[in-house]
């Protein structure tokens, strides 16, 4: 091997990490404001062996939950309900879920709200039982925001649910249960 051939394979095995690693640092900070935006909106993201959690929309929640349903957090916490959260903590939620609608669907029938009996509970529902002051501005956000990973638990696969989120879903969950059941 001559010391030209020996140079051009030396290039050629170093050029595609010294590319990746020169575009790496070029395009650092564009990469970083990419991934700021878009990490806080998946509750978790999975490649290979590399796993990022976040729970965003759950901390958006509790962050909105002062004074409702406090001391209730515990309500769903039977035994069923943790060992459901660990071994299928995505059924834990849909289970809480499925509570908290029960209780909207009778605050909704309580004030003369229709709800569809097949389809559950709306959007708009949760909208009139705001405006009729069913409900208090706080505890309609917190209600948007479990349907919203509800949801991402029944149409997102992709997303695993740990036991602390689910956990925490349900505490969530059983403190809104709680404030509806109160103001019946």
């Amino acid at each position: 091997m001559s010391e030209y051939e020996f140079a051009a394979d030396l290039v050629r095995s170093i050029a595609w990490p010294v590319l990746v690693f020169v575009l790496v640092l070029l395009l650092r900070k564009p990469l970083g404001e990419l991934l700021e935006k878009l990490l806080p909106l998946v509750q978790s993201l999975r490649f290979k062996d590399l796993e990022v959690v976040l729970d965003r929309e759950i901390s958006q929640a509790e962050s909105k939950s002062s004074g409702i349903g406090e001391g209730e957090e515990g309500r769903l916490l039977d035994q069923e309900m943790l060992t459901r959260i660990e071994i299928s903590p995505r059924s834990a939620i849909l289970e809480s879920w499925l509570i908290v609608e029960r209780e909207l669907v009778e605050a909704a029938l309580t004030e003369g709200i229709s709800t569809h009996p097949r389809r559950g509970l709306s959007i708009s529902t949760v909208r009139e039982l705001e405006a009729s002051g069913r409900i208090s501005r706080e505890l309609a956000a917190m209600i948007h925001d479990l349907r919203s990973v509800r949801n991402r638990a029944v149409h997102e696969i992709e997303i695993d649910f740990y036991p602390d989120a689910a956990r925490r879903y349900v505490e969530l969950a059983s403190r809104i249960s709680s404030e509806l059941g109160s103001r019946s």
